[in-house]
């Protein structure tokens, strides 16, 4: 692309193939015309459809959607039959849609067709097998996965929520260490933070502390808000409400807007009876995320038990507005409204 931004031209270029008839998009997707028209961008595009089909309310425009996504999706795998994304993009859609079926026969195509080398493939049909139960199925895959790639992230990371799952906890705690071994040149947080959280289940909290320092003292680690946030949660059982404080701060530092670390650092706030200052990290969150409605929903529940049900209702009011299918804030109004007679 010569000139302006990446996401622009291919913004610009899907609105393009949208205004052309069917057969003309079929025309400019022959291979002499893979240079304009190529599977970068009908992966941009299928991807889009995909999204699009998660957020429609309306039944028929998600179906249309959806659809349309699967058809674009199947025309990358026409024009490059061995072009992972495309195999992973299809049976996620597949996956999304509960057809598993036809999802697992797809990634078992898509393995033979690269020659077991794309460890994409494997982890995706891994979590596929994972979703619905087939353990020992996933465990295969996820091997596979790294053995294809042993720097790939995902596939140790899968492997160890799995085993963790299973209730497998020192398995897990091997497979997050070993993810991170060997993925010292890109670091990867979900694995500090997944490592960290079983040790915590183990009761670990020392060694837990320690991997979590050594997460943060990890460039790219450093910067995910979530270590810090799931640091600050455990010692806010375990540390010092100075510590608790400093690490909510440090995850604030990362992603200022963080909705999960205002509702968190909040209801801990709260729980201290520190009620100004969860009143003020809920407003601040508020103000930064307006639409969120489990911090309207906690803020309100603080209002009613410090004796203001007028805000409180005020806030029910509004967390179920912007979130009609948030339940807590519909069961909060609820029981407030109860006991109010």
């Amino acid at each position: 692309v010569v000139g302006g931004s990446v996401s622009a031209s291919v913004s610009q270029l899907m609105d393009e193939m949208d205004a052309l008839p069917d057969d003309a998009v079929e025309a400019a997707t022959q291979p002499s015309q893979l240079r304009r028209i190529n599977t970068d961008f009908l992966l941009y595009r299928a991807r889009r459809e995909r999204r699009l089909s998660r957020s429609l309310a309306d039944g028929t425009q998600r179906e249309k959607a959806s659809l349309a996504s699967e058809q674009t999706f199947r025309r990358c795998l026409v024009l490059n039959p061995d072009d992972g994304r495309a195999y992973v993009g299809l049976g996620t859609l597949l996956a999304n849609q509960k057809r598993f079926t036809e999802a697992s026969e797809l990634y078992d195509e898509a393995t033979r067709v690269t020659s077991g080398t794309n460890p994409y493939i494997w982890t995706a049909w891994a979590n596929l097998e994972a979703r619905q139960g087939n353990t020992a199925r996933a465990r295969k895959l996820y091997e596979g996965a790294v053995v294809a790639d042993v720097k790939h992230a995902a596939a140790w990371h899968g492997w160890g929520a799995l085993e963790k799952r299973s209730g497998n906890l020192r398995r897990a705690q091997d497979l997050f260490i070993k993810g991170i071994k060997n993925t010292i040149g890109t670091p990867n947080p979900y694995l500090y933070q997944s490592l960290a959280l079983t040790l915590e289940d183990m009761g670990e909290i020392e060694e837990a502390r320690r991997w979590y320092i050594k997460g943060t003292k990890a460039q790219l680690v450093s910067k995910s808000d979530a270590l810090w946030h799931t640091w600050a949660k455990m010692e806010a059982s375990h540390g010092n409400p100075a510590v608790v404080r400093y690490l909510y701060q440090k995850a604030l530092q990362v992603n200022p807007k963080s909705r999960y670390t205002y509702l968190s650092w909040g209801v801990w706030e709260k729980e201290q009876g520190n009620w100004a200052n969860a009143k003020d990290l809920f407003k601040q969150g508020t103000e930064l995320n307006p639409r969120d409605a489990a911090i309207l929903q906690a803020w309100g529940l603080l209002e009613y038990e410090t004796g203001n049900p007028a805000a409180a209702r005020d806030l029910f009011q509004k967390a179920t507005k912007m979130d009609g299918r948030h339940i807590p804030a519909w069961q909060a109004w609820g029981v407030m409204e109860y006991l109010e007679g």
